[in-house]
């Protein structure tokens, strides 16, 4: 999965762990999620095995790209959290960008969501950003992301809701000053997709309204 429309209809944002424990919004390359089942029960991988992700799929291939897995906690959010450690990149698996072939070859020892990714890496200023959202939505029912105009390959998400004033906004303040950016809101309503797509620039405060449509190739097409 590699276009931010599925990412956002499937919760899939592109939120990683720094050093220092910050969710900030990462560049991808492209991710996956691996499951084997037999007599449904899930399984363990029982030795190492290979994925190669054309680079061509998301822009061309980046040699600053990390191997990274994805944690998805109680509430269904998923972080992404870098491979480290010894071999190419890590013990538990590794990433190699293959320029004769344009790909990214990936080894790994576990199943389960793996992308391939990088920090955006924006300059300062950086400030926060707060969307206030219609009252009858809040954290439990509806989320929040961001997609940055001319960068196709970066979802964030904002994972903090003010329950007084009605607005979603992030931790650390990862939104560059004067960037350009779409805020997306969705939500579900009677089987159906609640949504809005506001663009943005220079402000860091958004008031949404909402438009009560199914999910749709329109809607994929705004975000991709």
């Amino acid at each position: 999965m590699y276009d931010r429309g599925n990412m956002v209809i499937t919760n899939k944002p592109l939120m990683g762990k720094n050093e220092n424990g910050d969710l900030l919004p990462l560049i991808t390359g492209g991710q996956f999620n691996i499951e084997v089942y037999k007599n449904n029960q899930k399984l363990r991988a029982g030795c190492p095995f290979y994925v190669n992700i054309p680079a061509g799929l998301t822009g061309g291939l980046d040699s600053d790209m990390k191997l990274w897995f994805g944690n998805i906690d109680e509430e269904g959010d998923l972080t992404w959290e870098e491979v480290t450690g010894e071999g190419n990149q890590g013990k538990r698996a590794g990433i190699t960008p293959n320029s004769d072939y344009a790909t990214y070859d990936i080894w790994s020892n576990e199943f389960g969501w793996t992308n391939v990714d990088r920090f955006a890496g924006e300059p300062d200023p950086k400030a926060q950003i707060k969307v206030t959202v219609p009252a009858a939505y809040n954290h439990t029912n509806s989320a929040v992301y961001l997609s940055y105009e001319n960068e196709r390959n970066l979802l964030a998400r904002l994972d903090i809701y003010d329950s007084q004033e009605h607005f979603f906004t992030e931790h650390y303040g990862f939104l560059p000053v004067g960037k350009n950016v779409h805020i997306i809101f969705t939500s579900e309503s009677n089987g159906s997709i609640v949504y809005a797509i506001k663009k943005s620039h220079h402000s860091t405060k958004c008031y949404l309204q909402h438009q009560r449509k199914r999910i749709s190739a329109y809607l994929k097409r705004k975000l991709d």
